[in-house]
């Protein structure tokens, strides 16, 4: 993959521009101006299995994104219809 700010730009003039956040990266890791992205994708379980149960250390990542940014936050996966109220009130805008 090429740079991570030469990626960002060129996806900017190509259209939008989303960064996925595996389970196991921090939010301190990224290193990405927030302002840069269209979107954030958070996984809230391992990727590439489906039938998984939502792993609670998403919503510490959704707590603290939401203080650092108000660029769109989404999650994909394991979360259930009772999460649901949960995950909204932490301002996400869209679940996959």
């Amino acid at each position: 993959m090429k740079d991570l700010d030469e990626f960002i730009a060129e996806g900017q003039i190509h259209g939008e521009v989303g960064i996925a956040v595996d389970i196991d990266a921090t939010i301190e890791s990224l290193k990405v101006p927030y302002d840069d992205l269209d979107c954030i994708l958070l996984m809230g379980v391992k990727a590439g299995k489906s039938g998984q149960v939502f792993l609670p250390q998403t919503l510490e990542k959704i707590k603290k994104l939401v203080q650092r940014t108000e660029t769109p936050i989404e999650i994909d996966g394991g979360w259930i219809r009772t999460q649901l109220l949960v995950l909204k009130k932490k301002a996400l805008q869209g679940l996959l």
